[in-house]
């Protein structure tokens, strides 16, 4: 799993849920840059994903995207959903993701 010890790797900065999000994301899409999964009979996607885009109404954007594989108890465990989150890989946080 790409363990993660919150007091010490989460950057002190980051002080809003959105922060984060972008935050986890980001740090997701590094350590897992190739990983995909087959969502369909013919698409593969990346299993993270971001991007920035320019909205209509002229704001910039990050687009963040995550596809997270669920333990099949889920549908009757009483854990809350985001402890049913199978890890994604070994991959070990970059340092320089640890770091304001």
């Amino acid at each position: 799993m790409s363990a993660v010890n919150i007091q010490t790797q989460i950057p002190n900065s980051i002080t809003t849920l959105e922060q984060l999000a972008a935050w986890v994301v980001l740090c997701l899409c590094r350590v897992n840059p190739t990983d995909s999964v087959l969502e369909s009979d013919t698409i593969r996607e990346l299993i993270a994903q971001n991007g920035i885009f320019r909205a209509a109404d002229g704001t910039d954007r990050l687009f963040l995207r995550l596809s997270l594989e669920l333990d099949p108890e889920f549908k009757t465990d009483s854990r809350k959903l985001w402890m049913s989150v199978k890890e994604i890989s070994q991959a070990q946080i970059p340092v320089a993701y640890t770091t304001n």
